[in-house]
């Protein structure tokens, strides 16, 4: 079973993929339509928020109107509730709507609070997007690498098209599915501790991390 420890390490290398794609992007003339021309605007407003935040002397630390703003962006990009429900893949059905919207923003909120904890690792890593593939039915495949201290680890990007927007449900880091790994934890839980053990599990998670945040 994957670790939170390796979990954490595969996000922080999608937050670099996702912040420093603008430099590979620039230049490249791209349709409004296409996938990688939607992500990199998102990553131009994050790039902006980073660049500016670092620049400051306060401990490299984002404030909060700083993470508010980079949520923004994600949340608008990433499709969470898609991710949420590979995630449980089969325990999707067994839950009710109510259920479901519920594990949406507890799943959203276990992924943001990762994101944050990591964000500070940023340095100027480099990426290179090799291909784009848009496909039939609305899903496209964004392959990229980022490179730090001279090692390359491929990151791609599984999108599809909702109501005219290209959002992420997938990454996938060194051929390792991100919603794949969270899926195979909670099978685990939910297989012990039924549906309602991992929710008190997120919620025990997300409650510990606010709690953090408040102390000095």
């Amino acid at each position: 079973m994957f670790t939170q420890r390796m979990i954490g390490r595969r996000l922080v290398v999608v937050l670099l993929s996702f912040v420093c794609l603008t430099f590979s992007l620039r230049g490249i003339a791209t349709a409004a339509s296409e996938p990688m021309a939607e992500i990199k605007a998102s990553v131009d407003k994050i790039l902006d928020i980073v660049r500016q935040s670092k620049a400051k002397d306060r401990g490299h630390r984002l404030t909060s109107a700083e993470r508010q703003e980079i949520m923004d962006v994600v949340y608008d990009r990433f499709d969470f509730r898609a991710m949420s429900q590979l995630a449980l893949a089969r325990n999707w059905k067994t839950i009710t709507p109510n259920e479901q919207d519920h594990f949406v923003g507890l799943f959203a909120r276990v992924l943001e609070s990762t994101y944050f904890d990591r964000i500070n690792s940023y340095s100027g890593e480099q990426v290179v997007f090799d291909e784009q593939v848009v496909m039939e039915g609305g899903k496209a495949i964004v392959s990229s690498v980022v490179t730090k201290n001279n090692v390359a680890t491929p990151v791609v990007y599984k999108l599809r098209n909702k109501d005219g927007k290209w959002v992420v449900y997938d990454v996938i880091i060194e051929g390792v599915s991100l919603v794949r790994n969270y899926r195979t934890q909670f099978d685990s839980i939910i297989e012990r501790e039924k549906y309602a053990g991992l929710v008190k599990r997120l919620e025990e998670k997300i409650a510990k991390k606010d709690e953090a945040k408040q102390t000095p």
